[in-house]
């Protein structure tokens, strides 16, 4: 299982401030579609086309200010096409229309002329817990007709207060103000949840392993916030956790909760991940389902 301390995948970007709780070169920004085109996929022929589109940002909930100065573009491959991992099917989804609304976890790249890019990998994502971005609202989905492939009103609105709380967590005055409001979201049965506890994670203090525990315990947690308890306390506890009974507990809690229907994506991509490195999986069996 990939940790969250394993995904900082900085690339000279500064940093945000002196902060132990926000992993660097991630930030959550606004932005609207303002072009949208297709490309042809190389390869061999015949050859299909891809949608592609270029995004403004509008406001930036966290992170400096200076990214309102930068666009960035996305594209979809389908991954029937360049499919080279098993995680590759399992990268986040786009929509693409002109005068569409989004909220964006980008990161920047100093190596590429300081270009910005979505943050879309699976097992990047659902480590950071941050798997539900990006948050679009098509035009027309306020008069409630959200588009094919969006997420609608209702799930903007969710994203927008998931948007205002990481500000919240950014313009706060020191780590101890940030840890308290992440403790916070971090108990809510919410997707916020599963991103405020890798935040916590990020900080690798041993001494949040009993907060973690206690919410693990809680089994109405969402199972993406579960899955990212699970890395968070192998990152900030090791050598107690790898092999306890609860952890075993756990996943056989999994096992039997979702047996015999449609694995969850967050147990998905943890197979996933040890399908990648040539490990058995724990969830699947051949040809689809539980065990």
């Amino acid at each position: 299982m990939l940790h969250t301390t394993c995904l900082l995948f900085v690339l000279g970007a500064p940093a945000h401030g002196e902060s132990i709780y926000l992993p660097p070169n991630l930030y959550l920004v606004h932005a609207r579609t303002v072009a949208v085109g297709r490309r042809e996929v190389s390869g061999p022929r015949p050859r299909v086309t891809i949608p592609e589109a270029r995004f403004e940002i509008t406001r930036v909930y966290l992170g400096p200010d200076w990214l309102k100065k930068y666009s960035f573009s996305c594209d979809q491959v389908p991954y029937q096409i360049t499919v080279t991992s098993p995680l590759d099917r399992l990268q986040v989804n786009v929509g693409f229309q002109k005068g569409a609304e989004g909220l964006w976890w980008v990161s920047y790249d100093s190596a590429k002329d300081g270009s910005l890019h979505p943050v879309r990998q699976a097992g990047v994502v659902d480590a950071l817990g941050i798997r539900p971005f990006p948050y679009q609202k098509m035009p027309g989905a306020s008069r409630g007709q959200p588009e094919k492939g969006t997420n609608g009103e209702q799930l903007f609105r969710e994203g927008l207060a998931w948007a205002e709380a990481a500000e919240k967590v950014y313009r706060a005055k020191s780590d101890q103000e940030r840890a308290t409001l992440l403790k916070e979201y971090a108990a809510e049965h919410a997707p916020r949840s599963a991103w405020a506890i890798a935040c916590l994670a990020h900080a690798r203090q041993k001494e949040l392993a009993p907060f973690f525990r206690k919410l693990l315990a809680d089994e109405k947690m969402p199972l993406a916030s579960q899955v990212v308890l699970d890395g968070a306390l192998l990152t900030v506890d090791p050598s107690g956790w790898e092999k306890a009974k609860e952890r075993t507990a756990l996943y056989q809690r999994w096992r039997e909760t979702y047996r015999g229907s449609v694995l969850p994506l967050p147990l998905e991509v943890l197979d996933a991940q040890r399908m990648q490195r040539r490990e058995p999986p724990l969830f699947l069996r051949p040809g689809g389902g539980l065990p």
